[in-house]
């Protein structure tokens, strides 16, 4: 049996030239923590007041009825896996690609050639820092109709930049030569 995942980086998936970069499991642990909390507390109330964390659905025929413990955390790694899928940034070897909305009702992509790339910055909280998190933002030149790409909660930001810079670095510039070409330069002493 052949493995057809694609293999992974300390940045993102690398997809045959392509390297994609999306928001980190770690970056959620405001929600993990919410579970937590929640679930222990219907755990407390479920022993204390058994009849409030259970709930009975009738519908004529039909009849439901269980437990609220799983709908918690069910219900908290859906918004969590929403949050993490939904947006990411494809770096390809000629631009990068943002895409938003992924699995929303609208998908809104944008493309930044990296000649047009002004800065790239890191930002992160020192928690975030310490657990290898932070936010990347690529600014881009002029104000335009270009808006800048706003990563949250990526793995190891600082290697994405890195990564985007060599990538930007390793691809020519739309003011260079193209190779081979002539170049056409007149001198004054030429023309005499």
């Amino acid at each position: 049996m052949e493995n057809t995942r694609a293999p992974h980086t300390t940045v993102g998936v690398v997809d045959g030239s392509n390297v994609i970069v999306r928001q980190s499991w770690l970056n959620q642990w405001p929600l993990i923590f919410l579970t937590v909390i929640l679930e222990a507390a219907i755990v407390y109330v479920s022993i204390v007041f058994p009849e409030l964390a259970t709930f009975s659905v009738n519908l004529g025929a039909f009849s439901l009825s269980g437990s609220y413990l799983p709908i918690v955390p069910v219900f908290v790694l859906l918004v969590a896996a929403f949050k993490i899928y939904n947006e990411r940034l494809v770096i390809t070897p000629e631009y990068l690609i943002h895409v938003k909305g992924r699995i929303s009702w609208r998908e809104r992509s944008s493309r930044l050639e990296y000649d047009h790339i002004q800065e790239i910055e890191t930002i992160g909280s020192i928690i975030q820092r310490l657990v290898g998190l932070g936010d990347l933002n690529i600014l881009p030149i002029g104000a335009g109709n270009r808006q800048a790409i706003l990563m949250r909660g990526l793995r190891h930001p600082r290697a994405v930049k890195d990564l985007i810079r060599s990538v930007r670095d390793s691809v020519p510039s739309s003011a260079d030569p193209v190779p081979g070409a002539r170049t056409h330069s007149t001198s004054s002493s030429e023309n005499s």
